[in-house]
């Protein structure tokens, strides 16, 4: 076996950087694949044994991780330093860092840690939680800031932390209301497992029943017929308020009925917390009385997400004073949000402060995307491209691919190790300025990677080229079949472009699957509809059948649905939701995409539509303004054709 003075060899020979051109199959493939699977295996004498073969391999750096994770354990300091040191730029050394930060703290090791810790750049839990165990045992520091920031949390804290709680509560920093808190949070979060820990910090005379709490859990309703008046203690007052707040979520109107009786025997406080959550959960399901319940929260503190919805709920009332006066209620960090601010113009404008509206418009109207487009055309300009298009040159393609994370990111892919060719590029991408972006774009595209193209250039603030962020692979088919189901082909590259970013082998955790990314199930109900016999789900991929699959789902879902957004929203969530989500009258279709319950659909809704808008453009079609595609959703009298057979095409 290697001693770790090869591993230093291979540190000091590994040249991800500045290397001559090189094709990207490289003799040393097999070799370099072959040491991965060592290192999968755990089969250290055999990683050693191939490592010595590729140390002048583009990927080098990468069998020197292998070495290093595998013994993290016993690697000196001074070793891992050196690794972090050279391979700053890559991802694997943020990778390496919180492993080595892990193995001080399970090693008591508190004093590298503690010189080690400050240079973590990506917030980690249980690394955290061994840093202020180090501090406590260096110098008795106080951690109880910090401690309170990981305390609240709905999340089971990793076991680096009890050490740290424990200290907590034994000085005193961590109160018995503290616990409270995060019993609460936890139970608002339906993370009861976490609230039955919690409640072993509970004073013994003050538990929670956590019989009675499984009951609230599974059958809310039934617990509140029988339980709604054992309000006498902390306890017993939390499990029925988390009765209420299970029951709201699938009926707001049944729990506000019963929380109006429980409320007068609660305090005021709790109370209010308790309106707040039937409200939040009132405004998912578009129940026409929220507004009111939420007046009754004025007492409590509402997060922004709960802010959000009375947003919502009022922008589908027309209700603009309180639009506006709920926007300022946001955190400041909340309102800089794109939504929020053209709400607010919006809102303005409708109150009659049109100047004020415009201030916020303008700058607004300058970024690419939904909300940035629809700016504009409250300002009423000419639907164009904005901004300034600029495509890379010979040298500048030349440049951008001598930079190493872009190499390595290519020679990954190639050997289909995708993870980490994403983390190589996501890295590598972070400090580029527009031209550097767009010519890794255009090497990106030049190379198939048409996500990858799309994603850098998408990041450009000025400099733009929308023939990289818009591509139209695959347009024979598409385009044929767009025109026998008599689709707009610009929506139908939007919802592609949403769905798999051109992956043809894109396969969800779900399990829908190709360009349009559609479910087996959905595949076969179509695949008969067509006369397609014997579909198998190996086919559902295939380019062609993916989009005659998908093409024909979306004219479906149109016709009985009988608008773009309503079917947009039911290609992802189901046509069922897209109808249930109208309003009791007639909706702008801006207001109904932005008080889509799911937060998926919500943002898909959007994207697919912003995304149609400027396929519009780079077609050479017939442009259609965002707002004119939005139009106006009817309300739920509308009569459209009910089809039980047509599910999500996507699973979501």
């Amino acid at each position: 076996m290697l001693d770790i003075i090869c591993v230093r060899l291979i540190l000091l020979i590994a040249l991800c950087l500045g290397l001559p051109s090189l094709s990207l199959a490289q003799p040393g493939d097999d070799t370099f694949l072959a040491a991965r699977d060592a290192y999968n295996a755990r089969d250290l004498r055999k990683l050693d044994t191939l490592a010595v073969k590729l140390t002048d391999h583009p990927l080098a750096v990468y069998v020197a991780y292998w070495q290093f994770s595998s013994r993290i354990g016993s690697v000196s300091p001074t070793d891992v330093r050196a690794f972090l040191t050279r391979y700053a730029d890559t991802p694997l050394a943020e990778r390496l860092r919180v492993e080595w930060l892990k193995e001080l703290g399970r090693q008591k090791s508190w004093e590298t840690l503690n010189d080690e810790y400050p240079k973590l750049v990506n917030a980690d839990t249980e690394v955290t939680c061994y840093a202020l165990q180090g501090k406590l045992a260096l110098n008795g520091t106080d951690i109880s800031k910090e401690g309170h920031a990981i305390w609240f949390s709905a999340k089971t804290s990793p076991d680096s932390c009890a050490p740290v709680f424990d200290q907590m509560m034994t000085s005193g920093t961590l109160s018995a209301e503290d616990v409270w808190r995060r019993i609460r949070l936890a139970l608002n979060a339906n993370n009861v497992t976490l609230a039955k820990q919690l409640n072993e910090h509970v004073l013994a005379l003050g538990k929670i029943n956590e019989k009675a709490l499984d009951t609230a859990n599974t059958a809310p309703q039934h617990y509140l017929e029988r339980n709604s008046t054992q309000l006498g203690n902390r306890a017993s007052r939390e499990i029925v308020i988390f009765a209420l707040i299970r029951l709201a979520r699938s009926q707001s109107a049944i729990a506000a009925d019963y929380l109006k009786d429980i409320a007068p025997h609660l305090p005021a406080k709790d109370a209010a917390y308790a309106w707040g959550q039937i409200a939040y959960y009132g405004a998912l399901s578009h129940n026409p009385n929220v507004l009111a319940w939420y007046d009754k929260a004025s007492q409590a503190t509402l997060s922004d997400n709960q802010i959000a919805w009375r947003i919502r709920s009022a922008l589908r009332m027309q209700n603009w004073p309180e639009v506006l006066s709920s926007i300022d209620q946001l955190s400041s960090n909340e309102q800089r949000e794109s939504n929020w601010r053209y709400w607010k113009a919006r809102a303005l404008k409708a109150t009659g402060k049109a100047e004020e509206a415009t201030d916020i418009l303008l700058p607004l109207s300058r970024e690419t995307h939904f909300y940035g487009l629809l700016a504009g055309e409250e300002l009423g300009p000419t639907l164009s491209n904005p901004t300034v298009i600029w495509k890379p040159g010979d040298q500048d393609i030349a440049n951008i691919r001598q930079v190493p994370g872009i190499r390595r990111a290519l020679f990954l892919k190639e050997l289909q190790m995708t993870v980490e060719a994403l983390r190589e590029w996501s890295m590598v991408t972070r400090g580029l300025d527009d031209r550097q972006l767009l010519s890794a774009a255009e090497v990106a595209s030049k190379a198939g990677w048409i996500d990858r193209a799309i994603f850098t250039a998408d990041r450009t603030k000025e400099l733009h080229d929308y023939s990289l962020r818009f591509p139209t692979p695959f347009r024979d088919a598409l385009k044929a079949n767009a025109i026998k189901y008599q689709l707009d082909e610009a929506w139908v590259y939007g919802l592609i472009r949403q769905e798999s970013r051109f992956i043809t082998e894109a396969q969800s955790p779900v399990g829908a699957r190709g360009l349009m990314q559609v479910m087996p199930a959905t595949a076969r109900w179509i695949a008969k509809k067509l006369g397609i016999k014997n579909l198998r789900d190996t086919q559902i991929s295939d380019v062609n059948t993916n989009i005659a699959l998908g093409t024909f789902y979306m004219r479906n879902v149109l016709d009985s649905l009988g608008h773009p957004v309503l079917a947009t929203a039911g290609y992802n969530a189901g046509p069922g939701r897209a109808r249930r989500w109208r309003g009791l009258t007639a909706l702008e279709g801006a207001i109904y995409t932005e008080s889509i319950p799911l937060t998926e659909t919500r943002d898909y809704v959007k994207k697919v539509m912003t995304n149609a808008t400027l396929y519009a453009l780079q077609l050479g079609l017939t442009p259609h303004p965002l707002k004119e595609r939005l139009g106006v959703i009817g309300g739920q009298t509308t009569t459209t054709v009910e089809d039980s057979n047509l599910e999500p095409a996507t699973g979501s």
